[in-house]
């Protein structure tokens, strides 16, 4: 569950990462992937377009694309999903 907003030169990207679920007799010392509710911001420079932007979300990664222009304005991006994802 992505979500992705523009807010001035703002992208604020948040979402839910379920927890899944792991054998009982899984043994391990150290678990990198963390599940939860997500954030954060990147802050692009002046110029980009931000009404052009594109997300897709493909094998585990979120690509966007913010095309430059002149302008900024607030919007929300949809994130498209490859099937099976």
């Amino acid at each position: 569950d992505l979500q992705l907003k523009a807010e001035g030169n703002l992208l604020r990207i948040s979402g839910m990462r379920p927890d899944q679920s792991r054998p009982s007799r899984s043994k391990f010392l150290l678990m990198e992937v963390h599940f939860g509710y997500f954030e954060t911001s990147i802050e692009l420079p002046s110029g980009y377009d931000l009404d052009e932007a594109r997300a897709l979300y493909e094998n585990g990664f979120l690509m966007i694309e913010v095309p430059s222009a002149s302008g900024a304005s607030t919007k929300h991006i949809q994130i498209e999903s490859i099937a099976g994802q």
